[in-house]
């Protein structure tokens, strides 16, 4: 190798100048890219990503905890048909249950207080009594 540097020393410059040239153009696209990420756009690209990517994920899961069966199509004009089947409520339904529950108790309580006050008024001739005096 030695023998081979001493009679060809132009090759060898040739190819440490090459080398060269390659890691120069390596480290000078490396920072180019560091800088340009550092950017406000380049940030705001990342975190569009990640969003899209997050509603895609989303959407996914979403889909299957349909409770009924949903058709579309995609890009390519494919029908995709959706359906899940009807098994334990998620945690949506469950929250949807629980205001539906309160409402229809707040519902029935002043319901009942606004049909006690007119009994209490038709029968003691007088304004219901309240902590209120």
């Amino acid at each position: 190798m030695k023998v081979q540097a001493e009679e060809h020393p132009a090759a060898l410059g040739v190819v440490g100048f090459g080398v060269l040239a390659g890691l120069a153009v390596l480290g000078y696209n490396a920072v180019t890219e560091y800088r340009e990420s550092r950017k406000p756009v380049g940030r705001l690209k990342r975190r569009a990503a990640s969003v899209g990517d997050d509603l895609g994920e989303r959407w996914g899961r979403t889909r299957e905890a349909l409770p009924l069966r949903v058709s579309m199509r995609n890009r390519e004009g494919e029908e995709m048909t959706v359906s899940s089947a009807r098994g334990k409520p998620g945690p949506i339904k469950k929250l949807l249950w629980a205001g539906l529950t309160a409402g229809t108790v707040a519902l029935a309580g002043l319901l009942a207080r606004r049909v006690s006050s007119v009994l209490w008024e038709k029968l003691m001739r007088e304004p219901p009594p309240t902590s209120r005096a």
